[in-house]
């Protein structure tokens, strides 16, 4: 059993795809103490064996990590359950990695985003990709299993560029890897350049990560030089290409982190998606 904990509430960032800073003005942390005690909480009251920090970056600095993880190796909370969090590529650094290590994380997810150095720059990531590189190395170096969140169609995207992004998630080979299509959620500068001027409702069920427009339907936002149809393409490709790979397979079955089932069920899925992206949009 999981149950996610909140450690903190904003963001010292301001990606322009991200919409942390438009409710959360300035970024609120509770003391290391109070969400390690909640954590303890979870573990005694309700039998959790995992929790997820569920802030958007979590920690916000290695102090934080390095005093975070010390709390909890004091209450050997890694000897009842584990922990799993997202944070920034240019946090990881051996001595913060080896603390995560030492106090139960299972798995560090990270927002890289692009595989190309102009998109990032676009977007106001502030790290560059070799940046990337260091860090799934350096945290594959420190035994934790990793996971890289990439998007694909942001603003003056074009095919070659998403493509990219698919070499280099294949490049970087973390354990697990999604591939979204760019969303202006509001409250965004994202949501701001593409509905400026625009007169028509809101469809709401668009606004979602999840959401996969059927015949006749479309997306939110394509970018100027690609059509629908290639950005469905594109993301669907990025999954086959990472996923469907012997090595990849493999590893997920020697390390029991997928099972046979779970991938095979993924495996129909994603060919019923591709089937819909190819063939009926």
């Amino acid at each position: 059993m999981s149950l996610p904990v909140i450690a903190s509430r904003g963001c010292p960032y301001s990606c322009f795809f991200c919409a942390q800073a438009s409710p959360f003005q300035n970024v609120r942390v509770r003391s290391i103490e109070n969400v390690v005690d909640e954590m303890g909480y979870l573990v005694d009251r309700f039998g959790v064996t995992m929790t997820g920090l569920a802030d958007c970056m979590f920690p916000l600095n290695k102090k934080m990590g390095l005093d975070f993880c010390q709390a909890l190796i004091d209450k050997r909370f890694q000897e009842k359950a584990c922990w799993i969090t997202e944070m920034r590529v240019d946090m990881a650094e051996p001595e913060l990695l080896k603390a995560m290590k030492d106090s139960g994380i299972i798995q560090i997810a990270y927002g890289v985003e692009s595989g190309n150095e102009q998109t990032l720059k676009n977007i106001g990531k502030k790290f560059h990709l070799e940046d990337a590189r260091r860090a799934i190395a350096l945290t594959k170096k420190a035994g934790i299993p990793t996971c890289a969140f990439f998007m694909l169609g942001f603003p003056g995207e074009t095919a070659a560029s998403c493509r990219d992004t698919i070499r280099f998630a294949k490049e970087l080979d973390p354990d697990f890897a999604k591939f979204n299509i760019a969303v202006p959620y509001p409250g965004t500068p994202f949501f701001d350049s593409w509905w400026d001027g625009k007169t028509e409702d809101l469809e709401y069920h668009k606004f979602s990560a999840w959401f996969f427009p059927k015949k006749g339907d479309s997306l939110l936002h394509v970018p100027e030089n690609m059509t629908q149809k290639e950005l469905l393409k594109l993301q669907h490709l990025a999954m086959a290409v990472f996923w469907i790979r012997p090595s990849k397979i493999v590893h997920h079955l020697k390390n029991g982190s997928l099972s046979p089932k779970v991938m095979w069920k993924g495996f129909k899925a994603m060919m019923l998606s591709m089937f819909d992206s190819f063939f009926r949009s």
